[in-house]
C-alpha cells in the first residue's frame, strides 16, 4: 500500500468513526472468540448438511455420467467461513462500557466521540 492509499484510508476511517480505529477502544479478544466458535459450529454443521444433500441427490440420478460428475462436483465441496459479518468487541475506555460495531463500516453514533488510534495520546503516558 503506497502512501496516497494509507492516507486516503486513514480519512476514510477518521470520516466512518468506526470503534475498530478508535484509541479509546480496548478489544475483547475473549468474547470475541466465544463467539466466533459458536458461529463458525453453526456454519459448519449448515454446510455439511448442503453437502450431504448434494451427495444424496446426486445418487438419485439415474444417468450414470451426470450421476458422476454431481457426486464428485458434492464432494469437491469445502467449507470456507465467512468472517466478515461477525459482530467485534470491545471496551470503551472514554465511557467506560462495553462496545460492540461491525469493522469497516460507518458508525454516525460515535461522531462526537470518536478519536482515530493514530491520533490518540495515552494520558497514562503522558
Amino acid at each position: 500500500m503506497n502512501e496516497q492509499e494509507k492516507d486516503s484510508l486513514y480519512l476514510l476511517q477518521r470520516i466512518d468513526c468506526n470503534c475498530n480505529n478508535c484509541g479509546f477502544m480496548l478489544r475483547d479478544l475473549e468474547t470475541f472468540k466465544q463467539w466466533y466458535d459458536w458461529h463458525r459450529e453453526r456454519e459448519l454443521e449448515d454446510f455439511e448438511k448442503r453437502k450431504a444433500k448434494a451427495i444424496a441427490d446426486a445418487h438419485d440420478i439415474e444417468d450414470e455420467p451426470n450421476r458422476k460428475a454431481m457426486l464428485h462436483k458434492a464432494n469437491k465441496m469445502r467449507f470456507y467461513f465467512e468472517k466478515a459479518k461477525l459482530i467485534n468487541y470491545g471496551h470503551c475506555t472514554k465511557f467506560d462500557k462495553p462496545v460492540t460495531f461491525l469493522p469497516n463500516t460507518c458508525q454516525i453514533e460515535t461522531q462526537h466521540c470518536f478519536v482515530h488510534r493514530r491520533d490518540y495520546v495515552d494520558p497514562a503516558i503522558q
